[in-house]
Formats: structure tokens, sequence, C-alpha cells
């Protein structure tokens, strides 16, 4: 795994090498990804914006133990608004909105809020938009209509 580790960011970026990263994420232990998962923690918004970075995110996310995870998902609603805009960062975004977590949806929705009109012109940000509509509820996409 050490050499794994060393070279994380460079295969993440193909498209087999994302596949390796992908499968020791799914089949090895919490201690034995944590390198792999700090790595992707420290290049987070860099690897949301790629081809195939923005795929390992998202495994990452999923297969993360619960530290990670949080730290990942923290990050990515961080930067929300500008993975929103980017071509393959708003798969990411779309994808922590797909785990129907409320607290996390309203975060994204705050950090969203008084962009919602241009990122709905946006070619990428509009796919975020239509998945907030879709999963947030009324409620929740009021709230983010309003802040900012």
């Amino acid at each position: 795994m050490r050499l794994l580790k060393r070279i994380t960011i460079p295969l993440s970026k193909t498209q087999p090498g994302y596949y390796v990263i992908q499968v020791c994420l799914k089949h090895f232990s919490p201690e034995s990804t944590k390198g792999i998962l700090e790595l992707v923690l420290e290049n987070c918004l860099a690897l949301a914006k790629d081809k195939f970075g923005c795929c390992l995110v998202q495994s990452s996310v999923h297969y993360a133990y619960t530290e990670a995870k949080e730290r990942l998902v923290a990050d990515i609603t961080e930067h929300a608004r500008v993975l929103s805009e980017d071509p393959y960062g708003n798969y990411v975004v779309q994808y922590i909105i797909g785990l129907k977590i409320p607290r996390i949806t309203s975060d994204i929705l705050a950090q969203l809020g008084g962009s919602f009109v241009n990122l709905s012109m946006n070619k990428y940000g509009s796919n975020v938009i239509e998945k907030s509509l879709k999963e947030a509820g009324e409620k929740n996409m009021s709230i983010g209509l309003l802040t900012r």
C-alpha cells in the first residue's frame, strides 16, 4: 500500500488507475486505505475537478471510514459553489446531495445561496440546481434561495 499511496494522485487521473484505487477502497480495511484517503482529502478540490478524479472522490466518500467521510463531505460542501460550475465537480456536489442527509443538503444550499439564478443558467450548475430541487424539498430550497 505504501507504493500505491505514492502514485495515488497520478493513477486517479486515468480510468484504469482510478479503478485500481476504487477496488482498494472497496476491499481493503480502513487501516489499509487510510493513506489513500488522506491524499484524496489533501487534493479533494483538484481531484473533484478532474474527469476520473471526480469518480475517485465519490468512491472515497462511499467507502471511507466515518472521520474521513465527514472531512471529505465538509470540504466538498465548503467548495460547493465552485464545484457546481465545473464540468466534473458538479457531479461530486450532486452525489453529496444524493446522499439525502438533511444537514449536509442544507449546508450545501447555504453555500449556493444567492447564486441559484446564476447557477441555473450555467451548463453545469443547472444540474446541481435540478438535483437540489428534486432532493432538498420545498423548505430547504426556500432556505437556500433566501440565504446570502
